[in-house]
């Protein structure tokens, strides 16, 4: 299954292609071994290491003074500076 769907397609193929995928993943014809979930059982360590940033992120989210917002929140998607 592929992850992006090819630009020059309309928007009906691109709905009919979701679909059929979905159709397969739910059928089970498509693998879902999840590649992240793999590599952390490869290496744990990778997640302790995952969760201390997480850790550092959360006490960095806001300002200790003012309590501003350091931080943005999660999800927000910040587009590239050039």
């Amino acid at each position: 299954m592929n992850a992006r769907l090819p630009k020059n397609l309309s928007p009906e193929e691109r709905h009919s292609r979701v679909l059929r995928e979905l159709d397969s993943v739910l059928k089970g014809d498509v693998s879902r071994d999840n590649l992240i979930e793999e590599q952390l059982r490869q290496c744990p360590e990778a997640f302790e290491a995952g969760k201390i940033v997480e850790k550092l992120c959360d006490s960095l989210k806001y300002d200790r003074q003012c309590g501003a917002r350091l931080l943005p929140r999660a999800g927000l998607i910040i587009p590239p500076i050039v």
